[in-house]
C-alpha cells in the first residue's frame, strides 16, 4: 500500500512576500481542519485501534507521517512569504487563533474514525483546490497540487477500508 504519491515535491520557494497567502496557507496549516490537526487525529487513532485493528492502526500512523510532511511544507511556505509559522489560522479582526487540542475527534468507533477521516481528506482537498484558484504564486501553486495527490491517495484508503469494513 502506498500513503503517498512517488512524484517528488517541487521545490520550497515563493515568487514574492506575500502576507495574504501566508494568512491563507495557515488554515491549511493549523486550524481546525488542518495538517496540524490531522497529525493528532490519526495518531490518536492509531493509539486507539491499536490492539483490536493492528493493520488501520499502521495505515494511520504512515498517514500521519505524510502529514507531518505536508505540515513541514506549509511552515516553510508560510516562513517565505513573510509570517512566522506559529500554530495558529487567522481569525477575526487580524486576530490568531492559536492550536487547540480541542480539534481532534475523540472517536473511539471505527465506521465513525473512516467517516471523520473521509471528511476530514474531503475538506483538504476541497480547500487546496480553492487556495490553487486564489493564489498567484507558481511556485506555490504547484506545492499544492502535489500535496493534493497525497490527500487523494489517503481518502481513497479511508473509502476502501470503510467499504471493506461496512459495506
Amino acid at each position: 500500500m502506498i500513503f503517498e504519491s512517488k512524484i517528488p515535491y517541487p521545490k520550497i520557494e515563493v515568487e514574492t512576500k506575500n502576507y495574504s497567502y501566508a494568512n491563507l496557507l495557515r488554515k491549511a496549516y493549523a486550524s481546525e481542519t488542518s495538517e496540524d490537526t490531522a497529525i493528532h487525529l490519526y495518531l490518536y487513532q492509531s493509539i486507539i485501534l491499536e490492539k483490536e485493528y493492528p493493520n488501520i492502526s499502521n495505515i494511520l500512523k504512515r498517514i500521519s507521517v505524510v502529514e507531518m510532511k505536508h505540515l513541514e511544507i506549509l511552515g516553510e511556505l508560510i516562513l517565505l512569504l513573510g509570517v512566522k509559522p506559529i500554530y495558529s489560522s487567522p481569525y477575526k479582526n487580524g486576530l490568531s487563533k492559536y492550536f487547540n487540542a480541542s480539534y481532534v475527534k475523540y472517536n473511539t468507533n471505527l465506521q465513525e474514525i473512516l467517516r471523520i477521516n473521509i471528511e476530514a481528506e474531503t475538506q483538504a482537498i476541497y480547500y487546496y483546490n480553492y487556495l490553487t484558484k486564489v493564489i498567484k504564486d507558481k511556485y506555490i501553486v504547484n506545492i499544492l497540487k502535489r500535496i493534493i495527490v497525497d490527500e487523494q491517495i489517503h481518502l481513497g484508503i479511508f473509502n476502501n477500508l470503510y467499504k471493506e469494513y461496512f459495506k
